[in-house]
Protein backbone atom coordinates (compact mmCIF):
# COMPACT_ATOMS: atom_id res chain seq x y z
CA UNK A 1 0.00 0.00 0.00
CA UNK A 2 1.07 3.23 -0.94
CA UNK A 3 0.87 6.61 1.43
CA UNK A 4 -0.37 9.71 -0.31
CA UNK A 5 -0.54 13.25 0.71
CA UNK A 6 -4.03 14.42 0.86
CA UNK A 7 -5.39 16.88 -1.58
CA UNK A 8 -3.66 19.60 -2.17
CA UNK A 9 -6.49 22.49 -3.17
CA UNK A 10 -8.38 22.57 0.31
CA UNK A 11 -7.93 25.37 2.20
CA UNK A 12 -5.39 24.10 5.05
CA UNK A 13 -2.62 23.36 2.05
CA UNK A 14 -3.13 27.07 -0.17
CA UNK A 15 0.07 28.31 1.87
CA UNK A 16 0.89 31.42 -0.32
CA UNK A 17 -1.91 31.67 -3.00
CA UNK A 18 -2.83 34.47 -1.97
CA UNK A 19 -0.54 36.57 0.39
CA UNK A 20 2.55 37.06 1.46
CA UNK A 21 3.83 36.72 4.70
CA UNK A 22 1.73 39.05 6.80
CA UNK A 23 1.67 38.24 10.52
CA UNK A 24 5.38 39.43 11.15
CA UNK A 25 5.01 40.94 14.45
CA UNK A 26 5.20 39.00 17.30
CA UNK A 27 3.42 36.00 15.98
CA UNK A 28 7.15 33.88 15.19
CA UNK A 29 9.78 33.39 13.00
CA UNK A 30 9.67 32.61 9.17
CA UNK A 31 8.71 29.02 8.45
CA UNK A 32 9.41 27.31 5.13
CA UNK A 33 7.80 24.26 3.43
CA UNK A 34 6.45 22.70 0.38
CA UNK A 35 3.13 20.61 -0.77
CA UNK A 36 5.94 18.62 -2.73
CA UNK A 37 8.07 17.73 0.28
CA UNK A 38 5.79 14.39 1.01
CA UNK A 39 5.17 12.43 -1.80
CA UNK A 40 3.71 8.89 -2.53
CA UNK A 41 5.66 6.48 -0.60
CA UNK A 42 5.42 2.67 0.39
CA UNK A 43 3.39 2.45 3.50
CA UNK A 44 6.27 0.31 4.98
CA UNK A 45 9.19 1.73 4.52
CA UNK A 46 11.43 2.91 7.00
CA UNK A 47 11.81 6.09 6.19
CA UNK A 48 8.66 8.09 7.27
CA UNK A 49 7.81 10.49 3.59
CA UNK A 50 4.91 11.40 4.95
CA UNK A 51 5.82 13.31 8.21
CA UNK A 52 6.82 16.52 6.39
CA UNK A 53 3.20 16.90 5.44
CA UNK A 54 2.30 16.19 9.08
CA UNK A 55 4.44 18.36 9.90
CA UNK A 56 2.90 21.45 8.44
CA UNK A 57 0.13 20.15 9.64
CA UNK A 58 1.18 20.15 13.21
CA UNK A 59 2.82 23.37 13.00
CA UNK A 60 -0.65 24.94 12.12
CA UNK A 61 -2.81 23.00 15.03
CA UNK A 62 -0.64 24.63 17.44
CA UNK A 63 -0.72 27.48 15.68
CA UNK A 64 2.82 28.96 15.31
CA UNK A 65 1.93 29.82 11.37
CA UNK A 66 -0.95 29.69 9.29
CA UNK A 67 -0.92 28.50 5.66
CA UNK A 68 -1.14 32.10 4.59
CA UNK A 69 2.33 32.55 5.99
CA UNK A 70 4.47 29.81 4.75
CA UNK A 71 7.32 30.38 2.81
CA UNK A 72 7.37 28.33 -0.30
CA UNK A 73 10.93 27.62 -2.04
CA UNK A 74 11.21 27.23 -5.67
CA UNK A 75 14.02 24.97 -7.84
CA UNK A 76 13.97 26.34 -11.17
CA UNK A 77 16.69 28.39 -11.18
CA UNK A 78 20.57 28.75 -12.73
CA UNK A 79 21.43 29.77 -8.53
CA UNK A 80 19.83 26.57 -7.02
CA UNK A 81 21.93 24.25 -10.03
CA UNK A 82 24.91 25.89 -9.42
CA UNK A 83 24.63 26.11 -5.49
CA UNK A 84 24.09 22.15 -5.62
CA UNK A 85 27.11 21.76 -7.96
CA UNK A 86 29.35 23.02 -5.44
CA UNK A 87 28.32 20.07 -3.11
CA UNK A 88 28.10 17.27 -5.31
CA UNK A 89 29.84 15.91 -8.13
CA UNK A 90 28.40 16.38 -11.55
CA UNK A 91 28.10 12.70 -12.50
CA UNK A 92 26.38 11.66 -9.11
CA UNK A 93 23.69 14.56 -9.90
CA UNK A 94 23.22 13.43 -13.26
CA UNK A 95 22.69 9.66 -12.32
CA UNK A 96 20.06 10.46 -9.51
CA UNK A 97 18.31 13.00 -11.63
CA UNK A 98 17.80 10.70 -15.03
CA UNK A 99 17.62 7.36 -12.45
CA UNK A 100 20.82 5.71 -13.74
CA UNK A 101 22.36 5.26 -10.23
CA UNK A 102 22.86 1.27 -10.00
CA UNK A 103 21.06 -1.08 -7.56
CA UNK A 104 24.32 -0.40 -5.25
CA UNK A 105 24.03 2.86 -5.29
CA UNK A 106 20.54 3.16 -3.98
CA UNK A 107 20.66 0.18 -1.92
CA UNK A 108 23.37 2.50 0.14
CA UNK A 109 21.16 5.33 0.03
CA UNK A 110 18.40 3.11 1.18
CA UNK A 111 15.20 4.23 -0.96
CA UNK A 112 15.47 0.58 -3.98
CA UNK A 113 11.59 1.25 -3.46
CA UNK A 114 9.99 3.77 -4.88
CA UNK A 115 7.43 4.18 -6.50
CA UNK A 116 7.62 7.21 -9.27
CA UNK A 117 11.29 8.25 -9.95
CA UNK A 118 10.45 12.04 -10.87
CA UNK A 119 8.67 12.87 -7.55
CA UNK A 120 11.67 11.83 -5.66
CA UNK A 121 13.67 13.82 -7.14
CA UNK A 122 11.46 16.99 -6.72
CA UNK A 123 11.05 17.02 -3.26
CA UNK A 124 14.49 16.44 -3.15
CA UNK A 125 15.42 19.71 -4.72
CA UNK A 126 12.45 21.75 -2.97
CA UNK A 127 13.84 20.11 0.43
CA UNK A 128 17.27 21.65 -0.15
CA UNK A 129 16.01 25.17 -1.91
CA UNK A 130 13.96 24.93 1.66
CA UNK A 131 17.10 25.33 3.16
CA UNK A 132 19.06 27.71 0.87
CA UNK A 133 15.44 29.82 1.13
CA UNK A 134 16.13 29.74 4.52
CA UNK A 135 19.36 31.02 4.73
CA UNK A 136 18.71 33.62 2.17
CA UNK A 137 15.81 34.87 4.24
CA UNK A 138 17.58 34.42 7.91
CA UNK A 139 20.53 36.53 6.55
CA UNK A 140 19.35 39.19 5.44
CA UNK A 141 15.88 40.11 6.76
CA UNK A 142 15.11 38.40 10.47
CA UNK A 143 17.77 36.43 12.00
CA UNK A 144 15.98 33.06 11.77
CA UNK A 145 13.72 31.09 9.73
CA UNK A 146 12.51 27.17 9.95
CA UNK A 147 12.83 24.94 7.22
CA UNK A 148 9.97 22.09 7.95
CA UNK A 149 12.40 19.44 6.52
CA UNK A 150 16.11 19.39 5.84
CA UNK A 151 19.10 17.95 7.79
CA UNK A 152 20.22 15.53 4.65
CA UNK A 153 23.60 15.04 6.33
CA UNK A 154 24.94 11.81 5.05
CA UNK A 155 24.84 12.72 1.48
CA UNK A 156 28.32 12.58 0.21
CA UNK A 157 29.94 14.64 -2.81
CA UNK A 158 29.34 11.61 -4.96
CA UNK A 159 26.99 9.18 -3.47
CA UNK A 160 23.33 9.33 -1.69
CA UNK A 161 23.50 7.63 1.60
CA UNK A 162 21.33 7.07 4.73
CA UNK A 163 17.85 8.36 3.01
CA UNK A 164 19.74 11.61 1.89
CA UNK A 165 20.59 12.05 -1.96
CA UNK A 166 21.44 15.73 -1.80
CA UNK A 167 23.68 17.57 1.42
CA UNK A 168 20.92 20.67 1.96
CA UNK A 169 23.35 21.65 4.89
CA UNK A 170 26.67 21.13 2.43
CA UNK A 171 25.00 22.94 -0.15
CA UNK A 172 23.69 25.97 1.45
CA UNK A 173 27.17 25.92 3.78
CA UNK A 174 29.11 26.13 0.59
CA UNK A 175 26.79 28.39 -1.51
CA UNK A 176 26.51 31.09 1.92
CA UNK A 177 30.33 30.48 1.73
CA UNK A 178 31.42 31.55 -2.23
CA UNK A 179 28.58 34.01 -2.91
CA UNK A 180 29.64 36.31 0.12
CA UNK A 181 32.66 35.06 1.30
CA UNK A 182 30.68 34.42 4.64
CA UNK A 183 31.80 32.36 7.33
CA UNK A 184 29.03 29.77 8.07
CA UNK A 185 28.85 26.94 11.40
CA UNK A 186 26.93 23.57 10.95
CA UNK A 187 25.75 22.20 14.54
CA UNK A 188 24.60 19.14 14.31
CA UNK A 189 22.99 17.40 17.05
CA UNK A 190 21.29 14.81 15.22
CA UNK A 191 22.09 10.78 16.56
CA UNK A 192 23.87 10.20 14.28
CA UNK A 193 27.44 11.90 12.76
CA UNK A 194 26.91 14.48 9.82
CA UNK A 195 29.26 12.48 7.72
CA UNK A 196 28.52 13.00 4.76
CA UNK A 197 28.45 17.45 5.49
CA UNK A 198 32.00 16.48 6.83
CA UNK A 199 33.52 15.12 3.51
CA UNK A 200 31.48 17.90 1.75
CA UNK A 201 33.05 20.31 3.38
CA UNK A 202 36.46 18.98 4.82
CA UNK A 203 38.24 21.72 2.62
CA UNK A 204 36.26 24.76 2.43
CA UNK A 205 37.78 27.42 5.31
CA UNK A 206 34.80 29.07 5.53
CA UNK A 207 32.51 25.90 7.03
CA UNK A 208 33.18 24.54 10.10
CA UNK A 209 31.28 21.59 11.00
CA UNK A 210 30.72 20.37 14.45
CA UNK A 211 28.64 16.96 15.18
CA UNK A 212 27.80 15.95 18.22
CA UNK A 213 26.45 12.32 18.23
CA UNK A 214 25.68 8.58 19.48
CA UNK A 215 29.34 7.10 18.97
CA UNK A 216 27.61 3.27 19.04
CA UNK A 217 25.49 4.10 15.73
CA UNK A 218 25.40 4.86 11.85
CA UNK A 219 27.56 5.28 10.35
CA UNK A 220 29.76 3.44 12.92
CA UNK A 221 29.64 -0.09 14.02
CA UNK A 222 29.16 -1.14 10.49
CA UNK A 223 31.38 -3.20 8.63
CA UNK A 224 30.70 -1.55 5.08
CA UNK A 225 33.73 0.12 4.00
CA UNK A 226 32.69 3.61 2.67
CA UNK A 227 31.09 4.16 6.42
CA UNK A 228 32.25 5.38 9.72
CA UNK A 229 35.91 7.21 8.33
CA UNK A 230 34.58 11.12 7.85
CA UNK A 231 35.57 13.55 10.11
CA UNK A 232 34.08 16.90 11.18
CA UNK A 233 36.11 19.74 12.22
CA UNK A 234 34.63 18.96 15.83
CA UNK A 235 33.15 15.45 16.62
CA UNK A 236 32.03 14.90 19.75
CA UNK A 237 30.86 10.60 20.12
CA UNK A 238 28.76 10.14 22.96
CA UNK A 239 27.82 6.27 24.48
CA UNK A 240 24.35 4.93 24.30
CA UNK A 241 21.98 6.24 26.70
CA UNK A 242 23.27 9.75 26.55
CA UNK A 243 20.36 11.75 28.68
CA UNK A 244 19.41 15.20 28.25
CA UNK A 245 21.92 17.04 30.29
CA UNK A 246 24.77 15.35 28.83
CA UNK A 247 23.56 16.93 25.77
CA UNK A 248 23.18 20.03 26.75
CA UNK A 249 26.33 20.26 28.84
CA UNK A 250 28.24 19.67 25.95
CA UNK A 251 26.46 22.22 23.54
CA UNK A 252 27.19 24.96 26.61
CA UNK A 253 31.06 23.89 26.80
CA UNK A 254 31.61 24.11 23.16
CA UNK A 255 29.10 26.12 21.67
CA UNK A 256 29.58 29.65 22.86
CA UNK A 257 33.57 29.70 22.32
CA UNK A 258 32.67 28.48 18.41
CA UNK A 259 30.13 31.37 17.91
CA UNK A 260 32.28 33.89 19.07
CA UNK A 261 34.81 33.23 16.78
CA UNK A 262 31.96 33.14 13.82
CA UNK A 263 30.81 36.17 14.87
CA UNK A 264 33.90 38.18 14.77
CA UNK A 265 35.46 36.17 11.73
CA UNK A 266 32.97 37.56 8.88
CA UNK A 267 32.23 41.11 7.56
CA UNK A 268 29.24 39.89 5.64
CA UNK A 269 26.57 38.36 7.74
CA UNK A 270 27.94 35.12 9.12
CA UNK A 271 25.42 31.69 9.39
CA UNK A 272 25.06 28.86 11.49
CA UNK A 273 22.77 25.82 9.90
CA UNK A 274 21.38 23.81 12.80
CA UNK A 275 20.37 20.60 12.14
CA UNK A 276 17.83 19.90 15.55
CA UNK A 277 17.56 16.26 15.00
CA UNK A 278 14.67 14.56 17.22
CA UNK A 279 16.32 10.74 17.00
CA UNK A 280 17.78 11.61 20.00
CA UNK A 281 14.43 10.71 21.82
CA UNK A 282 14.53 7.65 24.12
CA UNK A 283 11.56 6.27 22.26
CA UNK A 284 13.02 7.00 18.40
CA UNK A 285 13.52 3.31 16.62
CA UNK A 286 16.87 4.35 15.02
CA UNK A 287 18.56 6.49 18.14
CA UNK A 288 20.42 4.79 20.78
CA UNK A 289 20.31 7.88 23.20
CA UNK A 290 17.95 8.46 26.11
CA UNK A 291 16.09 12.22 26.04
CA UNK A 292 12.84 13.60 26.46
CA UNK A 293 10.60 16.12 24.45
CA UNK A 294 11.42 18.73 26.93
CA UNK A 295 15.26 18.59 27.22
CA UNK A 296 15.23 18.42 22.94
CA UNK A 297 13.13 21.85 23.37
CA UNK A 298 15.73 23.10 25.96
CA UNK A 299 18.68 21.89 23.62
CA UNK A 300 17.09 24.07 20.70
CA UNK A 301 16.30 26.76 22.84
CA UNK A 302 19.75 27.02 24.15
CA UNK A 303 21.03 26.71 20.25
CA UNK A 304 19.22 29.25 18.98
CA UNK A 305 19.25 31.73 21.38
CA UNK A 306 22.97 31.15 21.67
CA UNK A 307 23.10 32.35 17.87
CA UNK A 308 20.81 35.45 17.99
CA UNK A 309 22.37 36.69 21.39
CA UNK A 310 25.16 37.25 18.91
CA UNK A 311 23.58 38.65 15.91
CA UNK A 312 24.34 35.75 14.07
CA UNK A 313 21.64 34.38 11.61
CA UNK A 314 20.53 30.97 11.97
CA UNK A 315 18.30 28.34 9.93
CA UNK A 316 16.90 25.39 12.01
CA UNK A 317 16.28 22.04 9.95
CA UNK A 318 14.36 19.16 11.28
CA UNK A 319 16.94 15.71 11.12
CA UNK A 320 15.95 12.45 11.66
CA UNK A 321 12.94 11.12 13.37
CA UNK A 322 11.78 7.49 13.44
CA UNK A 323 8.41 6.01 14.57
CA UNK A 324 5.74 4.18 13.43
CA UNK A 325 3.18 6.50 15.46
CA UNK A 326 2.51 9.18 12.47
CA UNK A 327 1.19 11.70 15.29
CA UNK A 328 3.91 11.23 18.12
CA UNK A 329 6.52 12.11 15.19
CA UNK A 330 5.39 15.34 13.52
CA UNK A 331 4.96 16.09 17.52
CA UNK A 332 8.17 15.46 18.06
CA UNK A 333 9.40 17.38 14.75
CA UNK A 334 7.50 20.21 15.83
CA UNK A 335 10.11 20.96 19.11
CA UNK A 336 12.33 22.83 16.96
CA UNK A 337 9.12 24.90 15.70
CA UNK A 338 7.76 25.71 19.13
CA UNK A 339 11.56 26.35 19.77
CA UNK A 340 12.56 29.16 17.25
CA UNK A 341 8.57 30.52 18.24
CA UNK A 342 9.82 30.73 21.85
CA UNK A 343 13.18 32.31 21.32
CA UNK A 344 11.35 35.01 18.63
CA UNK A 345 8.22 35.78 20.87
CA UNK A 346 10.71 36.69 23.98
CA UNK A 347 13.53 38.88 22.29
CA UNK A 348 10.89 40.48 19.08
CA UNK A 349 10.98 43.66 20.81
CA UNK A 350 14.21 44.10 22.02
CA UNK A 351 16.82 41.75 20.32
CA UNK A 352 15.56 41.00 16.97
CA UNK A 353 14.78 44.62 15.64
CA UNK A 354 18.13 45.97 17.20
CA UNK A 355 19.89 43.32 15.71
CA UNK A 356 18.09 42.68 12.38
CA UNK A 357 17.45 46.48 11.28
CA UNK A 358 15.90 45.06 8.03
CA UNK A 359 13.64 42.80 9.63
CA UNK A 360 10.27 44.77 8.41
CA UNK A 361 11.20 44.79 5.13
CA UNK A 362 10.38 40.90 4.49
CA UNK A 363 6.69 41.33 5.31
CA UNK A 364 6.20 43.93 2.60
CA UNK A 365 7.59 40.93 -0.28
CA UNK A 366 5.96 41.69 -3.60
CA UNK A 367 7.43 40.45 -7.33
CA UNK A 368 7.93 44.15 -7.84
CA UNK A 369 10.54 45.13 -5.03
CA UNK A 370 13.73 45.28 -4.99
CA UNK A 371 14.24 42.57 -2.66
CA UNK A 372 16.32 39.49 -3.99
CA UNK A 373 14.79 35.72 -2.92
CA UNK A 374 16.12 33.78 -5.83
CA UNK A 375 14.90 30.64 -3.81
CA UNK A 376 11.45 31.83 -3.25
CA UNK A 377 8.25 30.95 -5.23
CA UNK A 378 6.24 34.31 -5.77
CA UNK A 379 2.78 34.68 -4.47
CA UNK A 380 1.80 35.35 -7.73
CA UNK A 381 2.79 31.99 -8.51
CA UNK A 382 1.24 30.12 -6.12
CA UNK A 383 -2.15 29.82 -7.61
CA UNK A 384 -0.40 28.03 -10.84
CA UNK A 385 1.28 25.69 -8.91
CA UNK A 386 -1.28 24.14 -6.93
CA UNK A 387 -3.12 23.58 -10.13
CA UNK A 388 0.31 22.06 -11.46
CA UNK A 389 0.82 19.77 -8.02
CA UNK A 390 -2.99 19.06 -8.64
CA UNK A 391 -2.66 17.67 -12.82
CA UNK A 392 0.42 15.70 -11.86
CA UNK A 393 -1.17 14.00 -9.10
CA UNK A 394 -3.99 13.36 -11.69
CA UNK A 395 -1.26 12.09 -14.14
CA UNK A 396 0.41 9.58 -11.26
CA UNK A 397 -2.24 8.46 -10.40
CA UNK A 398 -3.55 7.43 -13.54
CA UNK A 399 -0.32 6.00 -14.58
CA UNK A 400 -0.61 4.03 -10.69
CA UNK A 401 -3.58 2.66 -12.21
CA UNK A 402 -2.18 1.39 -15.52
CA UNK A 403 0.60 -0.86 -13.45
Amino acid sequence: MMIKPASLLTNSLRLLAENSWKALGTRGPPMITHPRYSVTWPERHRFAMWKFEDLKKQVVEEDLCSDAEFFVPQINTKEFDQAVHRAHDANYIDAFYSNNLDRANWRRLGFTQRPFHIPLVRRTQLEVAGTLLAADIARHFTGIAVNLAGGTHHAHRSYGAGFTALNDLAITALDVAHKDNAKVLIVDVDVHQGDGTAQICQNEPNVFTFSIHCADNYPFQFSLDYLGHDKSDLDIALPSNTDDATILSTLQHHLPSLLDTLALSSASPSLCLYDAGIDVDADDALGKFNCTPQGIFQRDVYVIEQCLLRAIPIVTVIGGGYDRDRKKLANRHAIVARAATYVWRKHFHTLFQTQFPRLHLLSSYTTASSISLPHLETPQGLTSLCLQIQQEEEEEERILASL
